[in-house]
């Protein structure tokens, strides 16, 4: 876990050079939606559990379960956008992208 945080962290460190930070923001509050809407599909089965709601367990399972595909799809998502976008400018962060590079041009006297 310590050495995925490790890569994590540098690959994220890296891609914030080379994404605007309103995207991260935005895919990063989508992510916590799909979590909310994750927690929020348990909720008949512990319901039902209770004895609170009468549902049929499939009913109740397919709700869990399409709350998992859409939580799982969601980060998924995420990590290959920025994965995506870390890899297509790695030549910016290496500094080898001449179209990021300042250009100093003299000024005839």
């Amino acid at each position: 876990m310590l050495l995925g945080s490790l890569i994590g962290i540098q690959i994220g460190a890296l891609t914030t050079k080379v994404v605007k930070g309103i995207h991260i923001r935005g895919f990063y509050a989508v992510s916590i939606l799909a979590g909310f809407i994750n927690r929020a599909a348990t909720l008949p089965k512990k319901l039902v559990d209770l004895e609170v709601i009468n549902w049929s367990k499939p009913v109740v399972k397919g709700i869990e379960s399409a709350g998992n595909v859409i939580f799982w799809v969601v980060v998924a998502a995420f990590a290959a956008w920025v994965i995506g976008k870390f890899v297509v400018n790695i030549g910016t962060l290496r500094g080898e992208d001449e179209s990021v590079a300042p250009v100093l041009v003299k000024e005839e006297v």
